[in-house]
Protein backbone atom coordinates (compact mmCIF):
# COMPACT_ATOMS: atom_id res chain seq x y z
CA UNK A 1 0.00 0.00 0.00
CA UNK A 2 0.84 3.81 -0.31
CA UNK A 3 2.05 5.80 2.69
CA UNK A 4 -1.31 7.84 2.16
CA UNK A 5 -3.61 4.63 2.78
CA UNK A 6 -1.31 4.21 5.89
CA UNK A 7 -2.31 7.78 7.06
CA UNK A 8 -6.17 7.28 6.22
CA UNK A 9 -7.33 3.75 6.57
CA UNK A 10 -11.02 3.13 5.56
CA UNK A 11 -13.48 3.22 7.85
CA UNK A 12 -16.77 1.27 7.57
CA UNK A 13 -20.01 1.58 9.52
CA UNK A 14 -21.40 -1.39 10.90
CA UNK A 15 -24.04 -0.12 13.57
CA UNK A 16 -25.39 3.57 14.58
CA UNK A 17 -28.11 3.84 17.51
CA UNK A 18 -29.64 6.58 18.78
CA UNK A 19 -32.08 6.25 22.35
CA UNK A 20 -33.74 8.55 24.34
CA UNK A 21 -33.40 6.96 28.18
CA UNK A 22 -34.31 9.31 30.35
CA UNK A 23 -36.12 7.86 33.62
CA UNK A 24 -38.97 10.10 33.70
CA UNK A 25 -38.90 12.17 30.14
CA UNK A 26 -36.97 10.16 27.72
CA UNK A 27 -35.46 13.11 26.01
CA UNK A 28 -33.66 14.22 28.88
CA UNK A 29 -30.91 11.31 28.51
CA UNK A 30 -28.99 10.42 25.21
CA UNK A 31 -27.38 7.29 24.25
CA UNK A 32 -25.76 6.96 20.98
CA UNK A 33 -23.75 4.46 20.38
CA UNK A 34 -21.06 3.76 17.00
CA UNK A 35 -20.21 0.65 15.92
CA UNK A 36 -17.42 0.76 12.82
CA UNK A 37 -14.02 -0.74 11.41
CA UNK A 38 -10.97 -0.09 10.08
CA UNK A 39 -10.98 -2.04 6.46
CA UNK A 40 -8.32 -4.61 6.72
CA UNK A 41 -5.15 -2.71 4.42
CA UNK A 42 -3.76 -6.47 3.14
CA UNK A 43 -6.97 -7.92 2.19
CA UNK A 44 -7.91 -4.21 0.28
CA UNK A 45 -4.38 -4.61 -1.58
CA UNK A 46 -5.50 -8.09 -2.81
CA UNK A 47 -8.27 -6.80 -4.58
CA UNK A 48 -10.90 -8.27 -2.01
CA UNK A 49 -14.18 -6.69 -1.49
CA UNK A 50 -17.15 -6.83 1.01
CA UNK A 51 -16.48 -8.44 4.23
CA UNK A 52 -13.74 -10.01 3.13
CA UNK A 53 -12.09 -6.75 4.02
CA UNK A 54 -13.41 -6.68 7.70
CA UNK A 55 -10.64 -5.58 10.02
CA UNK A 56 -10.34 -3.94 13.66
CA UNK A 57 -13.41 -3.14 14.86
CA UNK A 58 -14.67 -0.76 17.80
CA UNK A 59 -17.61 0.62 19.51
CA UNK A 60 -17.82 3.48 20.57
CA UNK A 61 -20.62 5.43 23.55
CA UNK A 62 -21.73 7.97 24.50
CA UNK A 63 -24.06 8.38 27.90
CA UNK A 64 -25.42 12.09 28.07
CA UNK A 65 -27.51 13.30 31.02
CA UNK A 66 -28.75 17.01 29.54
CA UNK A 67 -30.26 17.48 32.92
CA UNK A 68 -27.53 16.50 34.85
CA UNK A 69 -24.94 17.47 32.97
CA UNK A 70 -22.97 14.12 33.16
CA UNK A 71 -21.47 12.87 29.97
CA UNK A 72 -19.76 9.66 29.88
CA UNK A 73 -17.75 8.62 26.33
CA UNK A 74 -16.88 4.46 26.15
CA UNK A 75 -14.62 3.04 23.44
CA UNK A 76 -14.92 -0.77 23.23
CA UNK A 77 -16.14 -0.68 26.66
CA UNK A 78 -13.26 0.94 28.49
CA UNK A 79 -14.27 4.88 29.87
CA UNK A 80 -12.19 7.27 28.02
CA UNK A 81 -13.67 10.38 29.11
CA UNK A 82 -16.11 11.22 31.94
CA UNK A 83 -17.37 14.85 32.68
CA UNK A 84 -20.24 17.03 34.22
CA UNK A 85 -21.09 20.36 32.18
CA UNK A 86 -24.71 21.86 31.67
CA UNK A 87 -22.76 23.33 28.36
CA UNK A 88 -24.77 22.52 25.24
CA UNK A 89 -22.32 21.21 22.81
CA UNK A 90 -20.24 18.12 23.78
CA UNK A 91 -16.65 17.78 22.24
CA UNK A 92 -14.41 15.61 23.18
CA UNK A 93 -11.27 13.90 20.74
CA UNK A 94 -8.79 11.08 22.02
CA UNK A 95 -6.35 8.50 20.51
CA UNK A 96 -7.42 5.00 20.42
CA UNK A 97 -5.07 1.87 20.09
CA UNK A 98 -3.36 2.27 16.42
CA UNK A 99 -3.04 5.53 16.82
CA UNK A 100 -6.58 6.47 15.36
CA UNK A 101 -7.79 9.87 16.87
CA UNK A 102 -11.15 9.76 17.68
CA UNK A 103 -13.89 12.70 18.05
CA UNK A 104 -17.08 12.59 19.14
CA UNK A 105 -19.39 16.48 19.04
CA UNK A 106 -22.93 15.91 20.21
CA UNK A 107 -25.78 19.20 20.89
CA UNK A 108 -28.45 18.94 23.03
CA UNK A 109 -30.65 20.23 20.86
CA UNK A 110 -30.68 20.12 16.72
CA UNK A 111 -29.13 23.32 15.73
CA UNK A 112 -31.25 26.23 14.35
CA UNK A 113 -29.85 25.94 11.41
CA UNK A 114 -30.30 22.40 10.96
CA UNK A 115 -32.74 21.35 7.97
CA UNK A 116 -35.70 19.04 8.47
Amino acid sequence: GSPSQAKHPQVYQIDFTAVASGKRIASTKRRVRWRFGFANPEALAQGLTGTDCRGEEHDVTIVWSITSGKRLVLADGQEVHYSNSRNNVFDFSWTMRGNHVLKVVAHASPPLSAQP
